[in-house]
């Protein structure tokens, strides 16, 4: 008489298996999910800044308070040194960092945990740039 089922030999295999696969996977996804995340907030952060243009060029004046504090679900974003007339604009004297949340799943992107963004484009180091912008 033949049994029917799976020998202990075969179940392992199967384990095996799914245990690489999920080793390749999740890894992959998170890299993926970190990524994404970043991106949504350097977009939030270039419309902004181009709000922070528009203003500048309209009315002559800033308004570092509609970004200070400002919050996305895994950052943080705020004026280190805030331009609060146009001829700080002019200077470059605006920036704008964006801080990743300890309590977000973005606390694992350990190079890219704070960005800076001033009106010309981003800052750092060009290696810095390259991995944390893209470009």
């Amino acid at each position: 008489m033949k049994n029917k089922g799976f020998t202990l030999i075969e179940l392992m295999i199967v384990v095996a298996i799914i245990a690489i696969i999920a080793a390749i996977g999740i890894p992959s996804y998170q890299s993926y999910v970190i990524k994404a995340n970043r991106s949504e907030a350097q977009q939030e952060v270039l419309k902004l800044i181009n709000e922070q243009v528009r203003l500048a060029s309209l009315n002559q004046t800033v308004s570092p308070s509609a970004v200070n504090g400002f919050t996305f679900e895994h950052y943080t974003v705020e004026y280190p040194e805030a331009a609060t007339s146009a001829s700080d604009f002019a200077a470059a004297n605006f920036k704008v960092e964006i801080k990743a949340k300890s309590t977000s799943v973005q606390d694992k992107d350990t190079n890219c945990k704070t960005l800076i963004h001033n009106k010309f484009g981003p800052v750092g180091t060009a290696a810095h740039i390259s991995e944390c912008w893209g470009g």
